[in-house]
């Protein structure tokens, strides 16, 4: 018998919503898909015990799946990667190692636009008697690097800064603050689960000491992700027990082809999202009443988070025939505005009105032209 074909990229209006949702999760690709099978049901050793050859097969998956991480993403070594059970755990790990390191909690500095992992663990620390300093941002979402130098202090344990910005496509010059923290002997943290694959991101490049990814978002699998870690970073890494579990190889091997996948076809993928993105952007703004959200050049075109006028964001992401959110997954349901949103200090009525339309490896030209006529129709369904 024939399956039917259910993946994103073959999906029309009638049958299931078309997905413009990939900032939140992305399907798994074929092909990582492919190299995870062989790992349940037939190299389904466990990786610590190679006295037998199913163990040594798995050992040897786990081993090479983190040379493929590391190398897709900039780091010198495998022993440079941490696994973790997700990109939320990545930034928890990151954050607490460094603000506890010392015989007292110590100086963060951090934005309040970052994931909401990363402000959780920055509140954390402040309870436990860190001090957090927030750094402000602009109207087009971009930290304010000036106030970055002169928050830099002796007892500055570490800088966090997302790279892009998981709710509006923001990318932060994140090589320039690189640079900064450097110059000061500061530890620098950027979450790159929404970069990797988007901007040419690498942690070579980038100059970072720590950096987060994730594998839902590289078209692997949930449940998987890692804190890449420099040598001769300050922050020593304290690893909880669990982590040191049996390997999740299945997951392990899709992270490590995602992320090979993701690095050799980033550069025609972001030519390509962005083509489409931005005729989706003209055409919409022809036909109704929208704004961006945030800076229309320092982006990445992936993820476009839209206003619309005397629209409710989540009225119209409920009543579309489309996959979208109202912002970032981890809020998606909450009525209060985006905290990201708020920062950049758009009114209530922009934030409340405000949709997160994202871009991925099956969007094609055709259903972004179907997303904007189905947007169309449902603003004039609820202006009615």
């Amino acid at each position: 018998m024939k399956t039917r074909d259910t993946s994103p990229h073959t999906q029309h209006l009638g049958q299931a919503p078309m997905y413009f949702d990939y900032a939140a999760s992305t399907p798994v690709d074929g092909r990582v898909l492919q190299a995870m099978l062989p790992y349940f049901t037939q190299e389904f050793g466990n990786a610590s015990n190679v006295l037998h050859n199913y163990g040594k097969n798995a050992r040897r998956a786990v081993i090479r799946s983190l040379e493929l991480i590391a190398s897709s993403i900039g780091a010198t070594a495998p022993d440079q990667i941490i696994v973790t059970p997700s990109a939320t755990s990545a930034n928890w790990l990151a954050m607490v190692s460094a603000g506890t390191a010392g015989s007292k909690p110590g100086h963060i500095i951090t934005s309040p636009v970052e994931h909401s992992s990363v402000i959780a663990a920055a509140r954390h620390l402040e309870k436990i008697g860190g001090a957090v300093t927030w750094l402000e941002v602009n109207s087009n979402g971009l930290v304010n690097t000036d106030q970055l130098k002169k928050e830099i202090r002796q007892d500055t344990a570490l800088v966090s800064i997302g790279h892009v910005n998981n709710e509006t496509g923001v990318c932060q010059d994140i090589e320039s603050i690189s640079h900064l923290c450097m110059d000061r002997g500061v530890t620098l943290h950027t979450d790159a689960t929404q970069s990797f694959g988007k901007t040419g991101f690498r942690v070579d490049n980038a100059l970072v000491s720590m950096a987060t990814f994730s594998a839902h978002k590289i078209y692997g699998p949930i449940g998987i992700g890692c804190l890449y870690v420099r040598n001769n970073t300050a922050t020593k890494i304290s690893v909880p027990g669990d982590y040191s579990a049996t390997a999740n190889v299945p997951s392990l091997v899709g992270f490590a082809t995602a992320a090979e996948l993701t690095a050799s076809m980033s550069t025609s993928e972001i030519s390509r999202i962005k083509y489409i993105s931005m005729e989706f952007l003209r055409d919409l703004h022809s036909r109704v009443d929208v704004q961006l959200n945030g800076s229309s050049t320092n982006r990445t075109w992936d993820i476009l988070n839209l206003s619309i006028r005397n629209i409710d964001g989540a009225d119209l992401a409920r009543a579309a025939k489309i996959a979208i959110s109202t912002g970032s997954a981890c809020r998606t349901g909450s009525r209060e505005p985006s905290p990201t949103l708020h920062a950049m200090g758009l009114d209530i009525d922009r934030c409340r009105s405000a949709v997160r339309v994202s871009f991925g490896r099956f969007t094609t030209a055709t259903d972004a032209g179907a997303a904007v006529d189905e947007i169309q129709k449902v603003v004039s369904l609820l202006r009615d």
